[in-house]
Order: C-alpha cells, then sequence, then structure tokens
C-alpha cells in the first residue's frame, strides 16, 4: 500500500502545477458563462496538454485513495499511520479543488471523497495532525456544497426568467440571507411566541372548572395590556435580548 500511494503521490506532486492552471481556467469560464457579462469579452481557453496532465493529476488521488479505502475495509489498515495522513490529505486537497471547480458531480469522485474523511476520522483519535487536517477537507467539503448550490441556484435563476418562487415552508431558501436580515426575523418571530404563549395566559380556570379572567399586570404604574404588546415593551427585558441573541 504504501509503495502504490508513493507512486500516485509522486505523479500527483508532477501533474499538480498543470491541475491548477487548468481548473482556473475552468473557475473563469464557469463564472463567465453564469455572469451577466460583456458577450464580447474574451474567455480564457484551455490549454489541451495540461487539461490531461490535470487529469492525470485527478485520475492519482482517486486511486490512491481507493487503494487506502479497500485496505481500511479489509480490516488491515492501522490506527496511527504517520506518512499515510499526509498522502491522504494531499489526495483529498486534489479531488477537492476538482469538485469545486466542476459544475456536473461525479460520484466516483464523491465517493472516493467521502472516503478520506472517513480515514482521517479514524486516524484523527489518536494523531492531532490527522485531526488538523479532517478539519480542513471537512471545510472545504463545506465550500463544495455551497458552491454546488449557488451554482445550481443561478443556473435555475437563468432558466426561470418570467417565474419565480413566492411561497415555501422551508426555513433555508435558496438565496442567502444576510445576517442583518436573519437578525431581524428572528427578532420579529421571538417577539411574537412570546406575545401569544402570554396571550393565553388572559384567562385561568379556578377549582370548580370555571374561567376567571385576569387583570393585566402594572408594571412602574403603567398598565400592561396583553393584547397590546409590541416589540418596544419588551426591548428592555434581558431574557429577550439572550433569547434573540442564540
Amino acid at each position: 500500500m504504501h509503495v502504490a500511494c508513493s507512486y500516485h503521490f509522486a505523479v500527483i506532486l508532477v501533474t499538480r502545477p498543470f491541475l491548477i492552471s487548468a481548473l482556473s481556467v475552468r473557475l473563469a469560464r464557469l463564472h463567465h458563462s453564469l455572469s451577466a457579462g460583456d458577450p464580447s469579452e474574451e474567455v480564457p481557453e484551455e490549454d489541451q496538454a495540461h487539461s490531461r496532465l490535470a487529469a492525470a493529476c485527478i485520475d492519482s488521488a482517486v486511486y490512491m485513495l481507493q487503494t487506502c479505502l479497500e485496505v481500511h475495509k479489509s480490516g488491515l489498515l492501522l490506527r496511527n499511520m504517520c506518512i499515510l495522513k499526509a498522502f491522504i490529505f494531499a489526495a483529498a486537497l486534489v479531488l477537492g479543488f476538482s469538485m469545486f471547480s466542476h459544475r456536473d458531480v461525479d460520484s466516483e469522485i464523491d465517493n472516493v471523497f467521502r472516503g478520506a474523511l472517513v480515514i482521517l476520522r479514524m486516524l484523527a483519535s489518536q494523531s492531532a495532525q490527522a485531526a488538523h487536517y479532517l478539519d480542513i477537507i471537512t471545510k472545504l467539503e463545506a465550500a463544495i456544497s455551497e458552491q454546488r448550490q449557488r451554482l445550481a441556484a443561478q443556473a435555475r435563476q437563468r432558466r426561470s426568467q418570467y417565474v419565480s418562487r413566492i411561497f415555501s415552508l422551508n426555513d433555508s431558501p435558496a438565496t442567502p440571507r444576510t445576517q442583518s436580515e436573519g437578525d431581524d426575523e428572528e427578532t420579529i418571530n421571538a417577539t411574537s411566541l412570546l406575545s401569544q404563549s402570554v396571550t393565553s395566559y388572559s384567562w385561568l380556570h379556578s377549582d370548580d372548572g370555571t374561567a376567571v379572567a385576569v387583570t393585566p399586570p402594572t408594571i412602574d404604574g403603567t398598565l400592561f395590556d396583553w393584547e397590546g404588546m409590541d416589540l418596544p415593551l419588551w426591548d428592555s427585558f434581558p431574557f429577550l435580548a439572550e433569547s434573540t441573541t442564540i
């Protein structure tokens, strides 16, 4: 396994500069195709020789991780592999950059990339360096997922120029909200829930089962009417500030 990984890692080192060059051009072309830029603007062309060497780099990373996954599934992989975790990290970075730069999803590359996370998670139990590698690859996976969602939303928007979605029960819309918008909405929702929960206690039941109206309390000499509760009356309460901050 170490001999095979050393071979594939050597190929990755030689071809990785061409991979960066080819994928950078693909990212530029992808951005240009999805943006409303000037049609006369010159689009960079991809060098065919660089593309072939970039494909060799990706294939080497796939083969390396497939070999490691086979050994891991066979139960022969040790819990502390100093060189192997560096090999897996380098191969996962190559595949992650490739996945980030492509609009289409390759199931084989995706499965191997997730397999690298599985192995690093196993090695992280006894290695702080493997845990650091795992954290980086996990953040890369999150960036890839966000990039794919953004590309899908932009492509859908370009297709649907005459209609848009006006109602959804899903709390995570396709268009990301800003932090201020999210905070404002959380404040309004929290105030509404508190108002409803307090209003429900306007009537209490006595021992004989009859409903008894509860007189609104007085705070600082001011009648605290449940029906007239709004946001300014709640601004001074610390527990509301904590709930909206959380």
